[in-house]
């Protein structure tokens, strides 16, 4: 159980990492309350809760990759424009994450 839960975190960090790639002080309250959560839960031994938290780890992560969009000032255009990129949507068949190509 202890490598799933070391799997979910490096996964939620790699996530926060590749959402917030331009702004470093979210990237950093990402690690922080990832790295928080985690130690407040480290001595549950309930392997039905420590199997919910990973779940809620995993979520945590698709919800920033599918809900959150960075922006930035564009002088030029006098206000905030989204920085889109490519994203990680799941394969239908494999469950597993891969980059799509925008349009």
């Amino acid at each position: 159980m202890q490598k799933e839960v070391v799997r979910a975190y490096r996964s939620l960090l790699r996530g926060a990492f590749k959402v917030f790639h331009n702004d470093p002080r979210m990237k950093l309250g990402a690690r922080m309350g990832a790295k928080d959560a985690f130690v407040a839960n480290a001595g549950e031994t309930d392997p039905e809760k420590i199997a919910e938290m990973i779940k809620v780890a995993y979520d945590a992560r698709d919800y920033m990759f599918h809900e959150l969009v960075q922006v930035e000032f564009d002088a030029k255009k006098g206000k905030h424009v989204a920085t889109l990129e490519e994203r990680h949507l799941k394969d239908n068949e494999s469950g597993e994450f891969v980059v799509r190509p925008r349009d």
